[in-house]
Order: structure tokens, then C-alpha cells, then sequence
């Protein structure tokens, strides 16, 4: 009678095993993804690849894009100035590329250099020859729970968030 007891214990028992060994192996497999995020040199290397070799296209920046790039608050500047200058008939205030700081380009040279000061805090400054030019570019990363998105963008020709008066 014992044994019969001790036996039905135990089987009541198993779902609450399963349960925590399943939890376990959930646990390792959202540890090994968190473990893969994107650092923030290849952040950058992801939107700067686009501009070499067979992707010579660069990044989409529709206005559903955006936020694969920009902070929130950056892409929505840059969305109610193009949907201010499109009800207008108007070109809007970022008529170029802010990444290359151009509206065409021949990419060469692509360097790109991250320095982290603080968590959640980079600085990519990314180099390069469009034609025959020599540009460098500075990017202000924040880590977001999205991942890295630019804060803001320094080019020769003046600051992204400067452009919208920010």
C-alpha cells in the first residue's frame, strides 16, 4: 500500500518536472539568443555594406524604414518633415543620403570605427572616398531594446538633428 501511494507521489510529481526542465532548455535557448545581438560595429556595417559590392543601393529610408535606423525620436522628425514637405509639393529638408552626406555615390575605402564609452552609448565613425572625395562620417548610437539605433548623424555638411532645429 506504501509503494502504491509513493508511486502515484511521484507521477503527480512528473508534470512539475517536465515543467522545469522545459523552462531550463527555454532558458539556455533565450540566453544563446540574447547572447547573438548585434553589436553596434555591425550595426553599422550593416547599413555601410549596402553601399559596396553587389549592394550598391544603399539602405531603404522610406518613411517605414526609419525606425530600423533612427531613435524614435530622430525618425519621427524625419517623417513629419517629409510628410509636411509632401503636402506641400515640396522636397523635404533631408534631400540626400544622411549616412554618405550625398544624393549619389561611388563608395571606396569603407572604414568603419566604434568606440563604446559607456553601455548603451557608442560613437561610430565611419570613413570613406565617394568618387574621389574623401568623407567621414560620425554616428551617435544609443542601445535601444530594439538594439542600436542612431541618435544622431555628423556629417561635413552639418548634424542630422541640427537640420530639424534639435
Amino acid at each position: 500500500m506504501v509503494l502504491f501511494v509513493r508511486e502515484k507521489q511521484l507521477q503527480k510529481g512528473r508534470p512539475i518536472m517536465i515543467r522545469i526542465v522545459a523552462a531550463l532548455i527555454l532558458g539556455l535557448f533565450v540566453v544563446s539568443a540574447h547572447g547573438e545581438e548585434q553589436t553596434s560595429r555591425q550595426f553599422l556595417q550593416s547599413i555601410y555594406g549596402s553601399y559596396t559590392g553587389e549592394n550598391e543601393g544603399g539602405p531603404p529610408l522610406d518613411n517605414a524604414s526609419l525606425g530600423r535606423y533612427f531613435t524614435p525620436e530622430l525618425a519621427a522628425l524625419i517623417k513629419a518633415d517629409s510628410d509636411q514637405a509632401a503636402a506641400r509639393g515640396e522636397v523635404p529638408m533631408m534631400n540626400g543620403d544622411p549616412f554618405i552626406d550625398a544624393q549619389e555615390w561611388k563608395i571606396s575605402g569603407l572604414k568603419i570605427v566604434v568606440e563604446e564609452p559607456k553601455p548603451g552609448f557608442a560613437t561610430g565613425i565611419v570613413t570613406f572616398r565617394n568618387y574621389e572625395r574623401a568623407d567621414e562620417i560620425r554616428l551617435d548610437l544609443l542601445r535601444l531594446a530594439e538594439g542600436w539605433r542612431i541618435a544622431d548623424i555628423h556629417a561635413p555638411s552639418g548634424g542630422l538633428r541640427a537640420l530639424y532645429g534639435r
